[in-house]
């Protein structure tokens, strides 16, 4: 849905960029009207979503190392079962 208003957004900027007189007005509109507020735009959706992307895979990295820290302690466990038996 989002990238529906971008690309109206942008239509509506080019369309009123043609209809200015000097092609330095349509430049100053292009990127004012346009190219910036569109680059912000993206730039503040994708940080939110990389945020998310490296939340996510410090969780995934705790639950790696609590995994393997209670193997280890069952593998010690294991060990110490082992020589009390013989």
């Amino acid at each position: 849905m989002k990238h529906i208003f971008l690309i109206a957004w942008l239509y509506i900027v080019i369309l009123f960029a043609a209809g200015t007189g000097s092609v330095m007005r349509a430049i100053n509109i292009l990127l004012f009207l346009g190219a910036i507020p569109v680059g912000l735009y993206l730039w503040v959706s994708l940080r939110k979503v990389h945020q998310r992307q490296r939340a996510l895979r410090e969780a995934q990295e705790e639950m790696y190392n609590e995994d393997s820290e209670l193997q280890a302690a069952s593998n010690d466990a294991d060990v110490d079962n082992s020589q009390k038996t013989n």
